[in-house]
């Protein structure tokens, strides 16, 4: 079953772990690519007959859209898009907050396993204080039943002489 503090104990060892990378990832550039298809069917009664192309050249944050739309003279025509997007972002750390979170997401990692080592001592010390209470109350129970039957043997020996007369 185990003990339930000092599990809790290591999963919040583990969260702030956890708390830290994520700290930690905004120290470095953020980096977010994508990609959309898409094809659609123009009925022939609503088809212009052309080729477009926009955005023209990759700039960050602008998406270039290629769009050829097909002609055909039975039936309808199809569009095809394909959107392509890259983007780079990156928080400079002019007055060292990025850092001075990090260094303190740090100091809780160190905190909680702390907390942990001393929870564990705890229990250590608590069962150690169990194991010597139980050896001695083992003991006394054994020097009871000593100190009985040493009674029952006198009781015994003074039956024995005052049926004999001797009292």
């Amino acid at each position: 079953s185990g003990n339930f503090t000092l599990k809790a104990y290591f999963n919040r060892i583990e969260q702030v772990l956890a708390d830290s990378g994520i700290v930690l990832s905004d120290l470095y550039p953020q980096i977010t690519a994508y990609a959309d298809a898409e094809r659609n069917r123009i009925p022939k009664s609503a088809r212009v007959k052309t080729t477009s192309m926009t955005g023209g050249t990759i700039v960050p944050g602008i998406t270039p859209t290629i769009q050829p739309t097909f002609a055909t003279e039975k039936g309808p025509s199809y569009s095809n898009t394909l959107n392509l997007g890259l983007e780079l972002s990156y928080e400079v750390d002019l007055w060292g907050k990025l850092s001075m979170r990090y260094a303190a997401s740090k100091e809780r990692i160190s905190e909680s396993q702390e907390d942990y080592l001393a929870a564990r001592l705890s229990l250590s010390a608590s069962i150690s204080d169990y194991f010597f209470r139980a050896l001695y109350y083992t003991t006394q129970i054994q020097l009871e039943d000593k100190k009985l039957n040493a009674l029952s043997e006198l009781i015994s020996i003074e039956k024995d002489r005052f049926l004999s007369g001797l009292v």
